[in-house]
């Protein structure tokens, strides 16, 4: 099997740094490029229902700024060279990043996980698990640890 596009999802931890790196390689070896994402907390719906544009500059700001922290990722991680695209949404992550890779033409998502398991999985659910089970392209799992 051959990637041409790579989406990396990230949430800036150290097990997103892992993944990152990981398709860095892959990317190397498949001369493929590379595409990341990050999924923004949404504003408040009843401050935006109160009319206060806040929440809107607040995300605005956060947007850019997490589009900048992906930027330095990337160079960090070598992959500046066949950076693509750089995308911030403002949605769940295990849904908007299947729905994401389809749309930009991803064949491959790689995500890194935590590796949390037992009642703390079960509390807050496991956002890997949904972008593997809801994507419809090969997804690679890097844990945390080795």
């Amino acid at each position: 099997m051959t990637f041409k596009k790579i989406l990396v999802a990230t949430d800036f931890s150290a097990s997103s740094a892992k993944a990152m790196d990981a398709a860095s390689r892959l990317a190397e070896v498949h001369d493929a490029r590379i595409s990341l994402c990050h999924a923004l907390e949404a504003p408040d719906e009843n401050t935006l229902l109160g009319g206060s544009l806040k929440p809107l500059i607040e995300f605005s700001e956060e947007q850019r700024k997490a589009e900048a922290a992906l930027r330095a990722d990337a160079k960090r991680a070598g992959l500046a060279e066949r950076l693509e695209d750089v995308v911030v949404r403002l949605h769940q992550p295990g849904n908007e990043v299947p729905e994401l890779a389809k749309e930009l033409g991803c064949d491959l998502i790689v995500v890194g996980t935590h590796g949390r398991t037992g009642l703390h999985q079960l509390a807050i659910g496991s956002v890997t698990d949904r972008i593997v089970r809801h994507s419809t392209v090969p997804v690679l799992v890097v844990p945390l640890r080795e």
